[in-house]
């Protein structure tokens, strides 16, 4: 046993010596560098690349095998730039021999490379300098024996990245990116078991500058089937901080996935059952500067190539100016966009949203509006618009439902987006959310703005505006006015805003409007197309100018054009046709009647008439009709009929001073009668003359007594002279007309021939009155 150990130990120490012996020698006689030109023509040969070896080639032996090369540079393929494809700043790659050489079995160390820079570059036509493709031929198969002598495992200790930077562009779409600063770290990667990767870099989009840093950490494994080479990366942790990304000043935060699969071969794919997203944006447009999201992904697949995925279910918490936001979806995203899902928000304030984003709070003339608001809705995300279906929502005391969609444009576009609407709201006071009535600051009563300068036609808002709807609103109260069953339709677009049709019943009748303005010029025009049928004229005027004396059914058509800057300009401008009705109404505070019987009594030197009934005037029928010019109406037409009176005459309407002057005569058609007073049968056939005059909200009606008496004195001093004179002549009294026969009797005989002398003195009194 002892000569065995003996020659065993001997042998040992002579391997040993042989050993060192060999690599003493190799690291002695062999010069490395005598491989270059070897290793050059070996890349050319299999890649078709140049290889460019600037730096030093070392090789060391101990502890272990390893090759080390400075300053290498690998060429691009032809047809692209003379800028080299990667080049390395140094790179290390040591191997173990006695697992190679009694197990067959591939251990290599860790590789390290520094300072590698990559240029990829992706043509028009579909090529790109990445694909590598041999030059060689492949030597054929050698009957089965390699897979005798081939390798039987590999083990890579880990590889070292430091200070890599890598760039991409594409001259299809001239997108270009750049990686820098990148770092990534392996460990040991075993018979395809998990190792630790971790990295860190700093992507750039060179078209805006826009990117940032990210870290991730997780355990990946590689899979290669054929051409195919799959990449698992499980228990993911990364850390985004990024800027201008999608539009955003900041983006950072966290990203968190059980399981990630990359799939490289003719595409690259990316699949990830969950992901779990903690991010926090920033940005001027967003409210408040700010907001936080939490979302979680499910079933996310995306193609890298097509740039395009697909999400079956996520949802996302975020927070915009102190308003929780829950939102859901599904659907696909990137090239082309189909999502859809839902949003809820629960009640907050308007008001106090505002307050905290600095925004100003309207001044509304309620107070208390402005204080709830809350909903929900189904959103779709197109490639064209974005939109809200089921709409709910609350606002103080109005409940909204319907539909809005917003056009999106291509990127640089300067277009205005078309916002479309179909809404329907239970009601609406508006207003509750109007600024506060100014003080009366004219002559006239009138009110403007605050300052007391007429309200200015928002051209610069119109023109702003593309939108297309239809609003319907069950209850609606503006400017005093009370409508049920709105209908209106909404069209603006290039300056030009319609309102037309607008439908609605008011006051127990009904409304048709048409509205349209035109403010692409220096100054708006207005066209108006208005109809009301059957409108309670009394509860119209209480509520839209507090009027209270006037009662009645109108009807009215008014088709009238304006042009002007201000609403004043836009009323004293107004130019058209009006036409005016009104049946079975009522004018209180006036008794026309009483005052006529009054003034009648006062000629007959009577004590006035005791009043039979409220101090007001019935009106059958008031009819007119009209042109309106810069402003003022003139009547071309105007008649009236109230109880033994017909109206007759002329009115003028000035709309900017809101006065009213008319000019009106009455006509008694039958035998007026109050009682027992017979005293006015006379009357029957005279004129009496009228006025109406006085600011429109509270005109004053008048007879004019002194007109109807100076007439009736004159009346009666022409007959009574003319009487006399007869007398005096000895011609009698003057022929009294013969009444008309009754029915069934036979007509008088002709009355004789009047005196000439009697016809002399008739013409004579009659010129001189």
């Amino acid at each position: 046993m002892k000569p065995f150990l003996r020659w065993l130990l001997i042998g040992l120490g002579a391997l040993v010596a042989l050993g060192v012996a060999v690599i003493v020698a190799v690291v002695t006689l062999v010069d490395p560098a005598r491989f270059r030109p070897a290793i050059v023509s070996a890349v050319q040969q299999s890649t078709g690349r140049t290889l460019t070896l600037d730096g030093d080639v070392g090789l060391k032996l101990l502890p272990c095998c390893a090759v080390e090369v400075t300053r290498l540079t690998l060429g691009n393929p032809p047809g692209f730039d003379a800028e080299p494809f990667v080049s390395i700043g140094s790179a290390r790659l040591a191997i173990r021999l006695w697992p190679l050489l009694t197990r067959r079995e591939v251990e290599i160390g860790t590789v390290r490379v520094t300072g590698l820079e990559a240029n990829l570059v992706g043509r028009r036509d579909g090529s790109n300098n990445w694909t590598f493709t041999d030059a060689t031929p492949e030597a054929p198969d050698a009957g089965g024996k390699g897979e005798a002598g081939g390798i039987s495992s590999f083990n890579l200790a880990g590889i070292s990245l430091d200070d890599a930077r890598i760039n991409y562009s594409d001259e299809a779409d001239g997108t270009r990116y750049r990686v820098e600063q990148l770092q990534l770290a392996t460990g040991a990667v075993r018979d395809g078991a998990p190792f630790e990767v971790s990295t860190s870099f700093r992507l750039t989009d060179l078209a805006d500058n826009s990117g940032g840093a990210v870290k991730l950490s997780a355990q990946a494994s590689v899979a290669v089937d054929g051409d195919i080479t799959t990449v698992r990366l499980s228990t993911v942790d990364s850390q985004l901080d990024t800027r201008g990304f999608g539009g955003l000043e900041a983006l950072r935060g966290t990203l968190r996935a059980p399981r990630i699969e990359v799939r490289l071969g003719d595409n690259t794919l990316l699949e990830a059952p969950e992901l779990v997203t903690d991010l926090e944006a920033k940005g001027a447009d967003l409210p408040g500067g700010g907001a936080p999201v939490q979302a979680t992904l499910s079933g996310l697949r995306y193609d890298v190539d097509a740039g395009s995925g697909a999400v079956t279910r996520f949802t996302a918490k975020t927070t915009v100016a102190g308003v929780p936001l829950d939102l859901a979806g599904e659907g696909g995203f990137g090239e082309r966009n189909d999502l859809r899902g839902t949003v809820r928000f629960p009640e907050f304030s308007p008001r106090e949203v505002l307050a905290k984003l600095k925004q100003d709070v309207p001044v509304t003339a309620d107070p208390d509006v402005l204080r709830k608001l809350s909903g929900a809705a189904n959103w779709r995300l197109g490639d064209k618009s974005f939109g809200l279906e089921q709409l709910a929502v609350v606002l103080d005391d109005t409940r909204v439902a319907g539909s809005l969609a917003c056009e999106l444009l291509p990127a640089g576009s300067k277009a205005t987006p078309r916002t479309q609407f179909d809404l329907t709201l239970d009601r609406l006071n508006a207003d509750r959310y109007l600024e506060p009535d100014a003080p009366p600051s004219g002559k006239d009563g009138s009110t403007k703005d605050g300052d007391g300068k007429p309200t200015e036609i928002p051209v610069a808002t119109i023109r702003g505006l593309n939108l297309q709807g239809r609003a319907r609103i069950g209850q609606l109260t503006i400017t005093g006015l009370k409508m049920a069953d709105v209908d209106v339709t909404a069209v603006a677009d290039g300056g030009r805003l319609r309102l037309e049709p607008l439908v609605a019943k008011a006051y127990g009748g009904s409304l048709r409007t048409g509205i349209r303005l035109d403010a692409t010029g220096a100054k708006s025009r207005l066209t108006l197309d208005q109809a009301l049928t059957g409108v309670n004229f009394g509860a119209l005027l209480a509520d839209l100018a507090d009027v209270r004396n006037i009662t009645g059914t109108i009807s009215l058509n008014l088709a009238g054009t304006s042009v002007g800057a201000t609403d004043d300009e836009l009323l004293e401008n107004l130019a058209g046709n009006l036409v005016f009705s009104l049946v079975d109404g009522t004018y209180k505070g006036m008794d026309v009647w009483y005052e006529i019987r009054r003034a009648r009594a006062l000629l007959s030197r009577l004590a006035p008439p005791a009043r039979s009934g409220p101090e007001e005037t019935p009106i059958k029928s008031l009819d007119l009709s009209g042109k309106l010019t810069d402003g003022v109406l003139r009547t071309d037409r105007f008649s009236a009929e109230i109880p033994f009176l017909r109206v007759a005459g002329d009115a003028t309407v000035d709309l900017p001073k809101s006065r009213l002057d008319s000019k009106l005569t009455a006509l008694v058609f039958e035998k007026p009668v109050f009682g027992d007073d017979t005293s006015l049968e006379d009357l029957v056939n005279v004129r009496i003359p009228l006025t109406i005059s006085g600011p429109v909200a509270s005109p004053r009606v008048g007879v004019d007594l002194s007109k109807m008496v100076k007439e009736a004195l004159r009346d009666t001093a022409r007959q009574t002279l003319e009487q006399k004179v007869l007398e005096r002549l000895g011609l009698g009294k003057p022929a009294e007309e013969a009444a008309p026969p009754a029915d069934g009797e036979e007509p008088a005989p002709p009355a004789p021939k009047a005196d000439p002398l009697k016809d002399a003195l008739d013409r004579l009194f009659k010129k001189g009155t």
